[in-house]
């Protein structure tokens, strides 16, 4: 005991005060869209981004460098976020690189060691299975704006955050959107996770069931083509 606290108990305070917590965010799956028999029209898949804690980072420039000769990436790109996030504080993650492909997410994780506050997250990201078929009806999703984070809708959102702008992603968005979970770490100075202390599971989206029928909407979009009309289909056995 003497010699834990004596002779190294200015190490083991200094490593304890390095150590910190931190929360990080964990965002929900958005619900599904399907038609009324079921056939999924739209989806989600994982979105990955790069994400720096700026708190941890001792030489940005350094940084900066090394992802650069990672990935191949120019210098100067890379190094624009650090002009367009010094006005967030600086422990909250701050975008570097997004939708990062499967290859430099595995080459930028075995370099890990190397980056100091590099913080990977992950965002589902919505998919539309069928191109452009019942798109008028169906809408789509963009950045959440200053004036609807003011909103009492908005109140659970935070920019960056998508939601939806038009058709039923806008309609239903309440429904779909779900509410984001989080995680308390343990970190070290260079913000590498040590330990998950406590886990808050995400609440997914509302899936969302149509009238329409995804084969009839594509017979109709086809027949129309270029042209503007009402495709009207009508029940032989009545009357």
């Amino acid at each position: 005991i003497w010699h834990l606290q004596i002779i190294r108990g200015h190490d083991f305070r200094a490593l304890s005060e390095q150590n910190r917590t931190r929360v990080q965010e964990i965002f929900p799956p958005r619900g599904l869209i399907m038609d009324r028999n079921g056939i999924v029209l739209v989806d989600n898949y994982p979105w990955y981004e790069m994400a720096v804690i700026r708190e941890d980072v001792q030489d940005p420039k350094e940084l900066v460098r090394r992802v650069a000769h990672l990935l191949g990436e120019p210098r100067e790109v890379i190094g624009d976020f650090y002009e367009a996030t010094k006005t967030q504080p600086a422990f909250r993650p701050a975008v570097m690189l997004s939708g990062i492909s499967p290859e430099n997410l595995a080459l930028l994780e075995s370099h890990r060691f190397e980056l100091p506050g590099m913080v990977i997250q992950v965002k589902p990201r919505r998919q539309y299975l069928h191109e452009y078929l019942a798109s008028h009806v169906i809408g789509y999703l963009g950045e959440v704006t200053a004036a609807q984070l003011k909103q009492e809708q908005y109140r659970q959102y935070k920019m960056g955050d998508l939601t939806g702008r038009s058709g039923l992603e806008l309609v239903w968005e309440t429904h779909l959107h779900g509410q984001r979970g989080r995680r308390l770490v343990e970190v070290d100075a260079s913000g590498r996770v040590l330990r998950v202390i406590e886990r808050l599971d995400p609440v997914p989206g509302n899936n969302l069931y149509l009238t329409l029928d995804a084969r009839l909407q594509r017979v109709a979009q086809e027949a129309l083509g270029a042209n503007a009309g009402v495709v009207v289909a009508l029940d032989p056995n009545t009357g």
